[in-house]
């Protein structure tokens, strides 16, 4: 089949809606589907592995915003005025609401105060360098799973913590971010289940990729799904993971066998987790082209 290069996907973010002819070829590749696999079962292992990657993972809104400082420090630097400006361009809140959130951010080890600090008038902050390598972490397992989708995407791993292109890929992420949160498009009701609550978003792709090796992606057969045993495993109560499954089970997306600690993914909710990772797969290319940007992102 036909290989798209970086430039391509670039030019299809560009469009306020992606068209149908990139969302089938993206999602109709070979190695589409169990490269979202990989991806969701590294984000597991990473959660597994460092204190830091739990705190990103356990709360999809808590993550955005973390995602947010790198970008508000890789285009001009991250200050409270920024902060309070960005939170005034996608409606989340007040001043006093930025100064909590950069407070929030010092708490959890996520930024501190700059060796560097050109304006009096504003304290200038950097992002730790455990939350730093946190982040290029997550950030480098979903683009070693894209460039199975997109050969080209891979020419970014081997460079992706030199500065400038960390910084050029974060500006391009961070601007998707916002531009999804300010959107209205509708709410998928796999984000609204599982990636608003606490420990959702991970468990959901922990259980995802827990399907055996020959089955399909996602999973056709049950897969397991112990309450305690995901209630342990990401440091949640027993209770938030029941509600859970049974609002997922409630809104036609699983049906739960308790009695076995097993779950069966139905169709919709295959359908929806497939339709956000072609969309997210295609601002991850578009990414990778800004973080290799002019003759390089030019060849790919």
């Amino acid at each position: 089949m036909a290989e798209y290069g970086l430039a391509y996907w670039n030019a299809q973010s560009r469009n306020s809606t992606v068209t149908d002819e990139a969302m089938v070829a993206m999602r109709s590749h070979p190695r589409f589907r169990p490269a979202v696999r990989v991806a969701m079962a590294e984000a597991a292992r990473l959660y597994d592995a460092d204190p830091t990657m739990r705190r990103t993972l356990s709360d999809t809104g808590r993550g955005a915003m973390g995602f947010l400082a790198l970008y508000l420090d890789a285009t001009g630097g991250l200050t409270l005025g920024r902060i309070n400006d960005l939170m005034h361009e996608i409606d989340a809140g007040s001043r006093g609401r930025a100064a909590a959130f950069l407070i929030w951010l010092r708490m959890i080890g996520y930024i501190e105060p700059s060796n560097d600090q050109p304006d009096k008038r504003s304290r200038l902050y950097s992002p730790t360098p455990h939350m730093h390598a946190a982040i290029s972490a997550l950030l480098r397992k979903d683009i070693a799973a894209l460039s199975q989708v997109v050969p080209a995407a891979a020419a970014v791993l081997p460079i992706f913590d030199q500065p400038d292109v960390f910084d050029r890929f974060l500006a391009e992420l961070g601007r998707g971010i916002v531009d999804v949160i300010k959107s209205s498009a509708p709410e998928r009701a796999f984000m609204r289940i599982f990636a608003s609550r606490n420990s959702g978003n991970i468990i959901v792709q922990a259980l995802l990729s827990s399907s055996d090796d020959d089955d399909t992606f996602p999973p056709s057969r049950p897969v397991p799904a112990s309450v305690a045993a995901l209630a342990k495993r990401f440091d949640t109560s027993r209770s938030h993971v029941l509600r859970m499954l049974r609002d997922a089970e409630d809104s036609g997306l699983l049906v739960r066998d308790a009695e076995a600690g097993t779950i069966t993914i139905l169709p919709a909710f295959g359908e929806e987790v497939l339709e956000f990772f072609t969309v997210y797969f295609v601002g991850l290319a578009a990414c990778c082209y800004h973080a290799l940007s002019g003759e390089a992102a030019t060849a790919a």
